[in-house]
């Protein structure tokens, strides 16, 4: 049986970062109606969203029985600019054989390197 061990609990971790909530401000100018020359600006907070960020197939796990056991994904953060802050990129760390294959996710960066905290024990992997 194909089995989908997906991402440790600090991978899952690091994806919230992806979540964040941050504060959206809108900044209101203003003019006195009794006092046209009484002018100014306010900054208001308006409420809270995620940053722009995006979430991309880019892998499909095929099993060993099943034709699809989990799909992978890259996950960006960019700035206003365009220019990505954030990247993470969902990995197979290994494929143990246990009455058939376990696929134990981890995450790599922009760089291809694993994101060490990401990574299954080799303790976790050898009781698969």
């Amino acid at each position: 049986m194909d089995q989908w061990m997906g991402l440790n609990e600090e991978g899952a971790k690091y994806l919230e970062r992806f979540e964040l909530d941050y504060t959206v401000c809108t900044t209101v100018f203003w003019v006195d109606p009794l006092d046209p020359q009484s002018k100014g600006e306010t900054t208001e907070e308006t409420g809270r969203g995620i940053p722009p960020w995006q979430c991309n197939h880019v892998h499909t796990i095929e099993g060993a029985w099943s034709p699809v056991v989990g799909s992978l994904s890259e996950f960006i953060i960019k700035d206003d600019k365009g220019e990505i802050i954030e990247y993470a990129v969902e990995s197979v760390q290994a494929e143990i054989w246990s009455s058939g294959p376990c696929y134990f996710i981890a995450l790599k960066d922009q760089k291809g390197n694993w994101i060490k905290e990401t990574l299954w024990s080799q303790k976790e992997l050898d009781n698969a």
